[in-house]
This record gives structure tokens, sequence and C-alpha cells, in this order.
């Protein structure tokens, strides 16, 4: 793209709100990465979430479960709202099973989808994290208030600035 990361990600956020969803799904790699803009967790696994939530994208899903998991293994646990290890013991293993679940509901939504890696990585998963009895439900898939974006995110459609 000429012009750079900060022209790329510009054209990557104007057209996800002219309703591209691949756009969406980049502007939210491009925003936690760091890639033409300032860097914002926050700000690209909402953008991330949304577009898997609301627009059904499966390559989003998968990219947020990604994150999610890549997170989870530096020690981030945002599923339960942590940012440092909680101490072994009881809060440690629902902190664990927090981050399984939210995994798993990305990785189905991914699949459901129709995206294949997140169908390939939903079975390796399943088989190194069986479903713990009696979990039925798809919990939702939000980001706790603690890892909150700090500005507004783009939405399909919506006329937004960003810094």
């Amino acid at each position: 793209v000429p012009g750079g990361d900060e022209a790329a990600f510009n054209n990557s956020y104007t057209a996800c709100r002219m309703g591209q969803v691949q756009a969406c799904c980049q502007t939210g790699l491009m925003f936690f990465q760091g890639v033409g803009c300032k860097p914002d967790m926050g700000k690209g696994l909402t953008v991330l979430l949304n577009t898997c939530n609301q627009l059904e994208h499966g390559l989003s899903c998968f990219q947020a479960a990604r994150v999610v998991s890549n997170l989870a293994d530096n020690g981030v646990h945002i599923a339960r709202g942590e940012r440092d290890g909680a101490p072994e013991g009881p809060q440690k293993e629902d902190r664990d099973l927090a981050t399984q679940q939210m995994l798993r509901t990305l990785l189905r939504k991914g699949c459901a989808f129709k995206n294949e890696d997140a169908c390939k990585h939903l079975a390796d998963f399943e088989k190194e994290f069986p479903e713990p009895a009696g979990t039925t439900s798809e919990p939702s898939i939000s980001l706790p208030s603690s890892f909150a974006p700090t500005t507004t995110t783009p939405t399909v459609g919506a006329k937004e600035e960003h810094e």
C-alpha cells in the first residue's frame, strides 16, 4: 500500500466503516499490533470480538481466539479480567476454566462461521481440554471493563475517528 503502515491502517479502518467485514478483522489485528496506529489491545480485541459476534465472521473469531490464547500463555487472562497471574489453587483453576471456555466458544463460532483453521484448532483443543461436565451453554464473549478500549472502536457503517 503506498504510504506505508499508517496509510494501510487508514484504508483498512475506512473500509471497515464502509461495511467490509474482512477489513474489520484486519483493523482489529492492526490495532492490537500497533501497525499504522497506536497499539491498543482492548480496541483490537473489541473489533475482533464485534466482527466475530455481530458480523458472524469466522476468521475474526479464530484471530480473537489466537489473541486470547497468546495472552493467556503470557499471564494475561481476559476471560476473568486478570492481568497478573492468580495464586495457585481454586482461583487459578477458575481462571483457567474461564479462559478455556472463552477459547472454546470463539473456536466453535469460528468453525460455525466456516473458518477451516478454527475447525481444525477446535478439534485439537477439545481433545486436549474436554468440556467440563455440566457445561452446556455458550457464554457471551466480551471484554471485562479492565480491558475496555481507551477510545472508540470502528463499527461497520459508522463514522468514527481514531487516534
